[in-house]
């Protein structure tokens, strides 16, 4: 286990779950009719067969609802509860890429059910990267004797957004992965993930 230094990991991705599409974009339309546009949108999309993700390993110490990570603390009641009896934390960002927003700009003009289910897609696709990263990392952590808790991130609960400044300042994801925090917190390309995972001995 490397401490406090970012590193950049390769993984590979699972192919697309049409049934996960079709769960985030079931808000409009039924499900046989968002499968057909989704497939139509697929062939449109770069396929995703590996995935990148920026990270850093980091101390956990934990006194009440305040929580210090490698040194820099966050008040949160539910992060202090995900990280209960782990030493360490990882902090990680993935991103999907900017295609994803290309290409809902585009059809929001033309199609915006089109442009839903792309937003879907995207959706699937940066969740699947982020669970493919997690699992890639259980399995050299596994063999230090240590397991990774399910993933918790900033905006969930009482865990503020706020902390996203943080977390791009100790990655610096833009320069690995492309990854960019606007003033609003909102990130570049949107479908983006980051998290705190913890680390904690089996």
């Amino acid at each position: 286990m490397i401490e406090n230094k970012t590193l950049v990991k390769s993984f590979e991705v699972p192919p697309v779950s049409l049934r996960e599409v079709t769960g985030y974009a079931l808000s409009r339309g039924d499900g046989e009719t968002v499968g057909k546009i989704a497939e139509a949108v697929l062939a449109e999309l770069p396929e995703i067969r590996n995935g990148r993700a920026v990270y850093r390993t980091v101390p956990v110490i934990i006194s009440g609802e305040s929580v210090s990570l490698g040194g820099i603390a966050v008040e949160s009641s539910g992060l202090a509860k995900a990280l209960q009896c782990c030493r360490y934390a990882v902090i990680m960002a993935v991103t999907a890429g900017i295609e994803f927003d290309r290409l809902i700009a585009k059809y929001s003009a033309i199609s915006g059910s089109r442009a839903h289910i792309i937003s879907a897609v995207g959706s699937e696709r940066v969740e699947a990267m982020a669970d493919a990263f997690c699992l890639a990392l259980n399995g050299e952590f596994s063999e230090e004797g240590y397991s990774l808790t399910s993933r918790f991130s900033p905006g969930y609960g009482d865990f503020s957004l706020e902390f996203q400044r943080c977390l791009f300042s100790l990655l610096t994801p833009e320069k690995y992965i492309g990854l960019y925090l606007n003033e609003s917190l909102l990130m570049s390309p949107s479908k983006s993930v980051t998290a705190i995972i913890g680390v904690k001995e089996k």
